[in-house]
Parts: structure tokens; sequence; C-alpha cells
């Protein structure tokens, strides 16, 4: 029961208690009760903070540097603050040359500008003594000193990247940025600035659990100084952009990588950037020792390296991208796949060590027997994403427990379609009771 004095009702109430209950609540709940009393300010005042990031960004057209970089400086008092700078967990940088129609720099100017900001970045990070994540948006070099920064870090555990160009080979002095999860994403721009160079030795693998490379030029670069570092024992997951070439590369590196568990290989061809479509791979592709990989549950890549990592591994999801892929008018063009090619495919993969849970056949179009030749090899199958023909507009009922994703479409009794999906649907779907309980179909795009 309340009693008439409500600080005393808050006060008897522990701690703790309303730590768990002011989590659970929205961020404008939590901005709201900072503004009601002192107790709930400095209650809230930590979950705010964690979910807000603070962000530095430089537009060079604006054409007063000094009075842009002042008015940032401004907006970052916080830093100075010893109540707020503790709170900040997570830092966006964004510095962009991209755009001078608006205004037409020098070189002098540009070079004052970017050296500004630099030096303003370097000087915040001390500052915010619980910094755990970090994330840059550059069109130029990353600055030198800006990653020796990172590295200084102690407790840094994410850093992510876009766009990213290195101007370095390394930051000297053997010195490295400690993280435990590293994503480069160059999806947009991929260009190499130091093409004669072949490793960039700037990330350390002593932390490092979780590695996202989405950049054709920087894969191979990161993965040699990695394995030569050996000391890749924490890492758990790798997702990579490679070209072809560099598949000695890979294997070289998962080697050094004793317990991964998940592997996702997408490759891209040197003048394009379409992932795995229309890729050569090589004949002979190089050896993985029988002893690398114990730890490895989930693979995605195409249908030859599924070959070569799967088998005699503890393998349980598996995705085979699509090569055969096409796209001409945005259409989704299927090559059509012979079905001893699906033979031996499956014979190869279900050489797994144990059962096989999830597969995911881009490469394969959904037709009549095709889930009889799965069932067949993986009997202990949880969930098939197959290929369609054609577009078809579909809804099932929610899916049972057990099934992976909402997203997908999941096909049962209750089908609902279009155009001719009724003669499909008595060609493959019905009967098709003993398929039911792992029948999943992907539209691609």
């Amino acid at each position: 029961m309340l009693t008439s004095n409500p600080s005393s009702a808050i006060e008897n109430v522990a701690t703790e208690t309303w730590s768990e209950c002011l989590s659970h609540m929205d961020l404008t709940v939590q901005r709201n009760m900072m503004q009601t009393c002192k107790f709930f300010r400095e209650m809230c005042l930590p979950l705010v903070f964690k979910k807000e990031c603070v962000l530095l960004h430089v537009d060079p057209c604006i054409p007063n540097q000094e009075q842009d970089l002042r008015a940032l400086m401004h907006s970052l008092a916080l830093s100075k603050s010893s109540v707020h700078a503790p709170l900040v967990r997570k830092l966006t940088l964004s510095y962009n040359e991209d755009n001078f129609r608006a205004w037409e720099p020098t070189v002098a100017d540009v070079k004052y500008l970017r050296s500004m900001f630099t030096n303003l970045c370097v000087k915040l990070f001390p500052r915010f003594t619980n910094l755990r994540e970090v994330y840059i948006v550059s069109n130029r070099n990353i600055d030198k000193a800006l990653l020796v920064a990172l590295a200084e870090l102690p407790d840094l555990t994410e850093l992510g990247m876009g766009s990213a160009k290195f101007g370095m080979l390394d930051l000297s002095n053997g010195t490295r940025i400690r993280v435990r999860k590293l994503g480069i994403f160059n999806n947009v721009s991929d260009y190499d600035s130091k093409k004669a160079a072949t490793v960039l030795d700037v990330f350390s693998g002593e932390r490092l659990e979780d590695l996202t490379i989405l950049s054709r030029v920087y894969s191979p670069k990161i993965m040699r100084s990695l394995t030569q570092q050996n000391n890749n024992a924490l890492l758990k997951s790798i997702r990579l952009e490679l070209d072809p070439k560099e598949l000695k590369t890979l294997v070289a590196f998962l080697v050094s990588s004793p317990n991964l568990e998940s592997l996702r290989v997408s490759l891209v061809k040197s003048s394009s950037r379409l992932r795995s479509s229309g890729v050569s791979v090589p004949e002979v592709l190089p050896r993985l020792p029988s002893s690398a990989l114990p730890q490895l549950r989930s693979f995605s890549g195409v249908e030859e390296l599924a070959k070569m990592i799967v088998p005699g591994r503890p393998v349980q999801h598996i995705n085979v991208e699509a090569r055969c892929r096409l796209w001409h008018s945005g259409k989704n063009n299927i090559l059509d796949r012979r079905p001893e090619e699906l033979n031996m495919l499956l014979a190869r993969l279900a050489a797994s060590i144990i059962p096989i849970k999830h597969l995911g056949l881009e490469d394969y179009v959904l037709e009549n027997g095709l889930l009889d030749t799965i069932a067949s090899h993986t009997p202990n199958i949880s969930s098939v994403l197959l290929n369609l023909k054609q577009e078809i507009d579909m809804v099932g009922d929610s899916p049972d427990k057990g099934f992976i994703s909402k997203d997908e479409v999941y096909f049962d009794d209750t089908i609902k379609h279009s155009q001719n999906l009724a003669d499909q649907q008595s060609r493959f779907f019905l009967p098709s009771v003993q398929h039911l309980p792992y029948m999943v179909c992907i539209l691609l795009p």
C-alpha cells in the first residue's frame, strides 16, 4: 500500500526492481521519466544514453569551416561532462568530400577541414571512457591518426566502416585495433588506394569473435594479416566477399581459425558487384585439411565451396548460393539443373558428420520429385529453401514452432495463389503430406 509520501514509496522499492522495470520501457517513456525527479533522472540516464549515438558529421559544402566545427564542438559539450561523457557507448563519424558544387574549395581548404575533423575525433575518443561502438563513414582514406586513436581504446567491442579506404599498410610499432566485432561494408564503393600491397596489418585477431568484410579489395589483405598473427582462437563467425582468385588465402585463414562456427563466403567478380552470379570458380580448388574447422555449424556459399567444406564437419545449416542466376531487365532467370547434379551435391552435403537441419538451394527450382530427392539424402531435415520459376502471390498460416524465419514464404494446405499455381500444385505440392513439416520456399527478387 502506498504511503502518503510519494518519495518514501519510491525509495521503498529496491533500486534493482526499478532498473528492471525501466529497462523495458521505450526511449520516449524513459526520457519523460527523467523529467519527473532526481531519482528517476539518475535511473534513466544510463538507459537513454545506451540507446543514443553521438553523430560527428562535417559537411565540406559549408564555406565557413571554422564556424561549422565550433558548432560541432558546442553540440558535443557532453564530452566534457563528468556525468554524461561516461554514458556514451556509441559514436558515429561521418565525413564526405563528394559534393563541391555549392562551394569550390581549394586543396588547402580541404586539407584543413579534414585535419580539423580528424583532430576533433582523436580528442573526443578518450573523453568517452565507456565507448564501446564506433562506426565510420568516409569517402576518403581513413586518417592514420584516427586509427591509432581507435587502437588505444581499451574496451572497444565493435567497429564498423562504410566505403572504407586505407592509405597505409599498418599502424607502426605493431599497433593494432582490438575489437570483438569488426565490419567493413564497401557495398557502394570498393576502391584500392594501395594496389601493390598484399597485407593490411591494422586489426588484431586477439579479441576478434565476429568478422564481416564486404569488400573484394580488403578481404584478402585483412585475412593475410590475421593468418600471420595466428591468434584467431576466439573467432566464431566470418562473412566475406571474395574474388575467386583468393581462395588459397581463404583456406589458410580458415586453418588459423580453429573455433569457427559460422562461415559465409560470396564470390565476387573483379569487374562486377554481382555476388556469386556468373562467377567462374577454379576447376581445382585448394585443399582444406580435414582437421580444419572442427566446430563449424553453418555454411553459406557456392556449390563448389559447399562440397569442399561441409563433408567431415558438423554442419547443420547449409545454404548453397546461386551461381547460375542472370539478371536481365529486372527478371530472375534460372538455368536448368539436371537431377544427377542435385544427387551429387546432396551426397557430398550428407557427408556432414551430424544431421542437416536446414538446407537452402538457390540454384534449384521446386519441381516434381525434388523434395523426395532431398528427403532421401537428408531424412532429419527441418526446413528447405528453394526457388520458383515464376512469381506467385501466396499467404500461408502462421508457421509451426520450429520453422526458421517469419519472413519466408510457407507452403501448407491453405495456400492462396494466383496465375496457374493450381496446375503446379497438382504436379508437386499435392499430395505432399510427408514433406509439409519442412516445406519452405523463397521468392528470389
